[in-house]
């Protein structure tokens, strides 16, 4: 009996082991086996793109494609999990929700209309009873308007006396409130002058400090280790470029040389001073070790002087 226990414990020791040897090779071969891409430009009658990405032999690989259509795909051991159809038919679910949000809003447009019109046939009624209205006293009827507008021929030349009157008193009465306000606004512009140049002033006393100073030369030191590891390794290919004018073209490829300095041996650029043409074709390949990137990371992260100069920034913003 004893016997038979043991060797289950070995049996499952020896399964224990085995995947913890596995998930330290994964571990291993994740941080230093390289992830490698491929960029296949091409311009003739229309741009094409193609952009290959994949890790430890081909194992896992993605694949972007532009030629007239973009095709995407994810393969494990040269199988497409179908990765992207799987993310479509998920998004396909929302627009349902949307779309009842969508009748319903418009059933609330409906309704409110329906009480608008109402509302209005209503004041219309209350209109057209209003002006047809006829007071009678024994038989005798006369209209409101008659008799309203005897008293209004009374009353015109007293309110237009008095209405000139108070207009004059009621602009003298504003005076007094514009002043307040341009000596209020006044005095809002000038503090706002007065912050913004204590922001400017302490912005650049900021940038002069020394610990700033070796905040920034240390994210340029960390950068160029990033680009040096991203950087492509071989870049082939040739470009054929003109503009149909000899000067600008000429200008053209001096910018070029002077941004790139030629970029490679392999990548030849012809100019055509004659024609306006825009062809080639260019490929590129490179690689990125995850390990470098990490250690980049964990350098930034650790990086105290780093954290409070980004805290004395977002202060002064």
């Amino acid at each position: 009996m004893l016997h038979i226990i043991l060797l289950v414990l070995k049996i499952l020791g020896i399964i224990l082991l085995s995947i913890l040897g596995l998930v330290v090779l994964l571990i291993l071969a994740l941080l230093f086996v390289p992830v490698r891409y491929k960029v296949y430009f091409s311009v003739e009658e229309y741009g094409r793109v193609q952009c290959n990405v994949s890790w430890l032999l081909h194992i896992i690989s993605l694949k972007l494609k532009y030629d007239k259509k973009f095709q995407k795909s994810i393969r494990i051991f040269g199988i497409d999990i179908g990765f992207f159809k799987i993310l479509k038919k998920k998004g396909l679910k929302k627009p349902k929700k949307l779309r009842g949000r969508k009748k319903a809003v418009k059933h609330k447009k409906n309704l409110q209309e329906t009480k608008k019109s109402a509302l209005e046939g209503e004041e219309r009624e209350r209109m057209v009873s209003t002006e047809n209205d006829d007071i009678t006293y024994d038989n005798f009827s006369y209209d409101k308007t008659e008799f309203t507008q005897k008293e209004n021929d009374f009353d015109e030349e007293d309110t237009k006396k008095s209405s000139i009157l108070y207009k004059i008193k009621n602009k003298i009465s504003k005076i007094p409130v514009l002043i307040k306000k341009i000596i209020y606004q006044t005095k809002n512009i000038c503090g706002k002058i007065k912050s913004v140049h204590q922001k400017t002033g302490s912005a650049i006393g900021f940038l002069k400090d020394e610990e700033t100073k070796e905040a920034i030369e240390f994210i340029k030191k960390q950068l160029g280790f990033f680009l040096k590891d991203v950087k492509p390794r071989k870049i082939t290919g040739h470009l054929t470029f003109g503009t149909g004018d000899a000067a600008s073209t000429g200008e053209l490829l001096g910018a070029y040389y002077l941004i790139t300095k030629g970029i490679s041996r392999h990548f030849k650029v012809t100019p055509d001073f004659d024609h306006k043409v825009l062809e080639g074709n260019m490929k590129i390949k490179g690689r990125v070790f995850i390990y470098k990137l990490l250690i980049i990371g964990f350098k930034v992260y650790k990086n105290k002087n780093l954290k409070e100069r980004i805290d004395t920034g977002k202060s002064l913003v």
